[in-house]
């Protein structure tokens, strides 16, 4: 997949910032781009159950690979299970990245395709953070 096929997407308040594809060992990897933040390849590595200290640990170690700084460790993931009844999406991954370039941290959410739409791969999207009122 090419960065030009990875184009963002704008729905409501999210917009779409890359694909992951999910591999037979469970790993997701894929292209990715924020704007102002990076554009490489995001790399979701599964946390083996030995390695897990306890229900709030993450899933997964989130790596990403740049021209600029090569392939480095920016956050971690975690499978949620949907909340609503009606949902079609029964489970998706939240990941929490950060980098010292970066001016805060950033949270993206990756979907799971929509089959009925012969969609193959994980959509990433990143919202807009909720300001309090």
């Amino acid at each position: 997949m090419s960065l030009a096929e990875v184009r963002p997407r704008q729905s409501n308040s999210q917009i779409q910032a890359g694909e992951l594809f999910q591999n037979s060992e469970g790993h997701f990897i894929g292209q990715c781009n924020i704007i102002g933040r990076f554009t490489g390849e995001l790399d979701l590595v599964p946390v083996g159950r030995d390695a897990k200290r306890g229900e709030q640990s993450p899933d997964f170690n989130v790596f990403l690979t740049t021209q600029k700084d090569g392939r480095c460790h920016v956050g971690a993931g975690w499978i949620k299970e949907t909340k609503r009844a009606n949902s079609s999406v029964p489970e998706f991954v939240s990941m929490s990245l950060t980098h010292p370039d970066w001016p805060s941290d950033l949270s993206l959410t990756a979907f799971p395709p929509d089959k009925a739409k012969g969609e193959k791969n994980w959509r990433v999207v990143w919202s807009r953070p909720r300001v309090a009122a």
